[in-house]
């Protein structure tokens, strides 16, 4: 089978592509909408604090008008997430009856950190834990993730829409 090509991954992925001992990992500069300055962010982030624990590890480390939403939206989809937490819809899960989605919860969770971060105050906030993702998320189908991932970084990289057919 040869070599593994394996999606980028927040933790591990350059702009370019990455030897790991698993396979050759796609580099974040492939991904749709994720520009340099995004990955220079990134990059520093992690240099400089070490690896991201999850989601909301990294927006509160990773901020400015480069990561917005839909930079998220397409880590999110391609997989770069998938080492922290393997369950992209749990990520991008919708708030139920209006509520905000889980992603909205953690920007606003780490803009809320940064905001009191900045701030001298007369009395000691308790540090307010991140928003805990939810929990009973249906996952996504195969088709849904392999379209998630040819929509954000124009290949199928986890799997192929015709593997179910294959015969080995």
């Amino acid at each position: 089978h040869g070599i593994a090509s394996l999606p980028p991954d927040i933790n591990e992925s350059g702009e370019k592509f990455t030897v790991t001992d698993k396979g050759i990992r796609f580099g974040l500069g492939a991904v749709k909408g994720v520009g340099s300055k995004a990955i220079e962010i990134i990059q520093k982030a992690r240099d400089e604090g070490g690896p991201f624990k999850d989601l909301a590890d990294f927006c509160n480390r990773v901020r400015g008008q480069q990561i917005n939403r839909r930079v998220l939206e397409s880590l999110i989809k391609c997989g770069a997430f998938d080492s922290l937490h393997p369950s992209r819809a749990t990520l991008l899960s919708e708030g139920e009856m209006g509520a905000p989605s889980y992603l909205d919860r953690v920007t606003q969770w780490a803009a809320t950190a940064a905001e009191s971060a900045g701030q001298i105050t007369l009395f000691k906030l308790e540090d307010v834990a991140p928003p805990k993702p939810p929990g009973n998320v249906t996952e996504w189908s195969d088709k849904q993730r392999l379209t998630a991932e040819k929509e954000t970084v124009g290949f199928y990289i986890t799997g192929h829409p015709l593997d179910k057919y294959d015969n080995d």
